[in-house]
């Protein structure tokens, strides 16, 4: 094989390897924060989505525990208190076994939601313990999964910031 043949498969190689390098660290955007809080001693959630977004399921892990709501997005809400099941929601089959139904000091639970629009980024997930949550602060996550404790006017703002 010739010397060109070499040097243009080099350069070839050398031009994939770089793409792939340039967007392998590309986080999709965030499309909405959620906070978690306390509401009357209960762990509840703040739902912040960006202008055009729907959100269609909440889920809430603990181990292999799990506790869900889902909604078509036409029943939108901005706060809701976790193992209750707002109006116009349903909660997805989830086997006995499985199921999330109180918090426990000791547990490190997740946040996680959906949107009508997943192809265009998601929420950050938001993880937490029940020793994090009170009642006049928001426990959030920034884009990079760092949390982050604010007021909920705080909250309100970098949400509308972010999108």
């Amino acid at each position: 094989m010739t010397r060109r043949f070499w040097l243009i498969r080099g350069t070839a190689i050398a031009i994939g390897i770089a793409g792939c390098l340039a967007t392998a660290g590309c986080t999709p955007p965030s499309l909405g924060q959620v906070g978690v809080i306390l509401d009357g001693g209960r762990p509840a959630i703040l739902i912040h989505p960006c202008p055009g977004i729907a959100v269609n399921q909440v889920w809430v892990y603990e181990a292999d525990l799990r506790w869900g709501i889902a909604d078509s997005g036409d029943h939108p809400v901005t706060e809701i208190q976790l193992l209750q099941v707002p109006d116009g929601w349903h909660e997805p089959a989830v086997p006995v076994e499985n199921q999330l139904t109180e918090f426990r000091s000791d547990g490190t639970y997740q946040v996680q939601l959906t949107t009508d629009h997943p192809e265009r980024g998601g929420v950050p997930i938001v993880q937490f313990t029940v020793d994090d949550l009170t009642a006049d602060r928001v426990w959030a996550t920034r884009t990079y999964g760092e949390p982050q404790i604010m007021t909920r006017d705080e909250f309100v703002t970098k949400t509308a910031e972010a999108c």
